[in-house]
This record gives structure tokens, sequence and C-alpha cells, in this order.
């Protein structure tokens, strides 16, 4: 398996090359910078956990007191810039540090104070929300479109099995909203401190919290009630296609990922097929499915499946994979959930080294810029959608498809 990140060419050490790849990939849109996250792997050990965490966490601590200082001059540049780049490099100190961990949940308070302290700081709206769910709420932001007006399309975002909502408004919001999008990123059961402090893993019938979420922007009145799509990374890869299916309201999904199965239906003839699939059962992943051991991990996995499901998926559908993701034969399911969709518009993006841009990697993580640009353009077409920019605006362009 190829990775973008060579100074850990040991293939045992794949994953954290790819946590460092994926911290690159944000540095465009302000969440982290080249020579910081140089500086910190010069200094960690590879494949040693403790290491991990103990130089990202300096790294966050370095860029928080950065930030701190820069408050007392009212040089909101660097405060802004530097509680962002503190806030990922907090979500990489906790990564592989388990739930039972004592540090686990305060550096997860870190990550959301730290980037709320650069909202602050934003020129432009970054909105707490709260979003009614059962008998509690799902944290999220709401990021409004940078350039448009009115009531405009919206994506509904959903994270990974490990992502958080605050590296999420690097990944998609603050693209989204450039790209002149609403965006809305939350929290879901299985995700940061839903899970890690409210006790809330995730669910196989997903509907269950997408549906209030979607609810929750159709009573906003920026928000188009037509044009709302779903959009979602990795584990979303089953979310989106599942949340879609049961859920008729949303105009377009989007799965940058696929995930056509999570049970033992990917192997039947292996037993235990948690011992043969990267990546290895970890606390995380127990407590993501709300698993007590990995024997129960895969009994409660199998329920994750959309052979049944798929055909209800009606909306325009797209999924991205890449030809060197680590997930289980990323092209094959995804070819199989396309031809299983009940769409009548779908399509299947395969992106292979040989097309130069990168973007390979899970989730395109190694070139954001090649996901964004198949999710606009679709979105963009099955939505008629054509936003207009700040220039256009100035020279009296009229645009297309914006006005409410």
């Amino acid at each position: 398996m190829t990775t973008s990140f060579h100074a850990w060419p040991d293939e045992r050490l794949w994953n954290q090359s790819f946590q460092v790849t994926r911290l690159l990939g944000i540095i465009d849109f302000g969440g982290a910078d080249f020579t910081e996250i140089h500086e910190a792997i010069q200094r960690i050990t590879p494949g040693d956990d403790e290491s991990w965490h103990r130089e990202w966490y300096r790294l966050g601590a370095l860029c928080e007191r950065q930030g701190h200082e820069a408050m007392r001059y009212g040089n909101r540049l660097t405060v802004r810039y530097a509680y962002q780049r503190a806030s990922n490099y907090y979500r990489a100190a906790q990564f592989y540090l388990p739930g039972s961990d004592p540090r686990k949940l305060p550096i997860l308070h870190k990550v959301r104070d730290t980037f709320r302290t650069a909202m602050q700081h934003f020129d432009h709206p970054c909105e707490t929300v709260e979003i009614p769910y059962e008998n509690t709420t799902l944290s999220g932001y709401f990021v409004p479109a940078r350039h448009a007006m009115g009531r405009l399309p919206t994506i509904l975002y959903l994270n990974g099995l490990d992502s958080l909502s605050e590296e999420a408004y690097f990944t998609v919001a603050l693209p989204a909203s450039l790209a002149g999008y609403h965006c809305l990123v939350f929290n879901a059961p299985g995700v940061g401190l839903t899970l890690y402090e409210k006790g809330l893993s995730t669910r196989y019938d997903c509907e269950h919290f997408v549906t209030p979420a979607l609810d929750f922007l159709l009573q906003r009145p920026e928000v188009d009630p037509a044009r709302v799509a779903v959009v979602g990374e990795s584990f979303a890869g089953y979310l989106v296609p599942r949340a879609a299916a049961f859920e008729p309201r949303f105009a377009a999904a989007v799965g940058w990922g696929a995930s056509f199965s999570w049970g033992s239906a990917l192997d039947p003839e292996v037993t235990h097929p948690f011992e043969t699939l990267p990546p290895p059962v970890t606390p995380h992943r127990l407590a993501f499915f709300g698993a007590r051991d990995a024997e129960e991990w895969v009994k409660i996995r199998a329920q994750f499946r959309l052979a049944d499901v798929m055909h209800r998926l009606k909306c325009p559908y797209l999924v991205i994979v890449g030809t060197e993701d680590f997930a289980y034969a990323p092209v094959q399911e995804a070819i199989r959930m396309c031809e299983s969709a009940g769409s009548q518009l779908k399509k299947c993006v395969v992106v292979e080294r040989s097309h130069g841009l990168g973007g390979v990697l899970h989730c395109q993580k190694d070139n954001l810029h090649v996901l964004h640009a198949y999710t606009f353009n679709f979105l963009n077409e099955v939505l008629d959608y054509r936003p207009k920019t700040t220039a256009s605006v100035a020279h009296g362009d009229p645009g297309r498809a914006m006005q409410s």
C-alpha cells in the first residue's frame, strides 16, 4: 500500500503515516502548518503511541500559547490560526488513546475549546448548534455560504469512525461555504464527545439521528428545503446511502468512501473476520459500535449492511474512492453500491495514481482538492446550481439558480 507520507515506510506503521497525511491535507484550509508537522514527526518514535501523543500534544500547547500571547496585542490573525492549528494537533494527540485513558476526555475538550476560541476571530460566521436527539442534544456547527444570498443548497455532513466535527470544518464546512453551500457538521452518535462524554455509540439505523439533523436544517430560513444533500466520509460511506434511502427529503447523496457491508459478508469463510482486516479491533472501535469485546463487535457490525437497503435509494448518488484506499476492496465495494442503488442518476468515481493529482488514499486525504472537485461538480449539476461569486456580484452578473 502506498501512502503520501513516507518518513515511516515500514508497512506496520501505515496508519501513523496516514494520520500524518491527514494533517497535511488540511494545511490549505488553515488547519495545520507543514513545518510544525515536520517538527513534530522528527520527535515521534515511529510506532510508539505514547510519543505520538506527547509530541502532538506539545505542538498543540505551543500553538495555543502563541494564540494566547497574540490576544494581548489584539492580533486577531495569529489568534485565529494558532487556535485552529492547536485544535487539530490536539485531535491527533488523542487519536490512539483509549477511552479508558484519563487524558482522553480532557483532550477532546481541548479540541472543542481551542476551535471555539478560534471561531471568535473568524471573518465569516460559524454558529455553534445543538440538535435535539432523543433525551439529549448533538453538538455541531452551522457554517453559512460565504458569497451567496437567499435560500441556498445545503450540505448535511456525516463524520467517519474517528473524525471530529472540528476537523470537519476544514475538511468540508469551510470548502462548502466557499463553494456557495451552507453546511452542517455535528457529533453524531459514535463521534467525539457524543461518544466519550454522553456514552452514545453509533447505530446501524442511522436515520434515527440523521432525520433530526435534517429537521433542524429545514427549520432554518436560509436553507433551501428542496436542495439538501447528505455527504459523508469513511464509515459514513455506509451511513450516507442508508440515511438517504430512508429519508426521501434529501436531494442528493455523496459518499467519500464505500462500505457496502461491515459484517461477516466481507468474507463468510473467515470465522473471526476482524483478525484479517486492517485496521484491527481497537478500544475505540469497540466503543464506537457499543461492543464489550471483539466477539460482540463482530455480531453488532453484522447489522451494518446495505444489501437490503440500496434499492430504496432514489436521489442522485455519487461515491468516490481511491485505488490505494486501505478500506476493504474499495473499488469493488463502490461499484457494488452503485450497481445496487435505486437511483436513476448514480456515479462511481475511482481516483487512480495515473491521474497525476493524488487523491488516491482513503477519503482522498492526500489531496482534498480532488475530492472537492468531484463533489461540487456533481452537486452543482444535479441541484442545478451555479453560485455567484463576490466578483460576479460586483460586476452585476446575476448568476444562475441563486434566488430564493
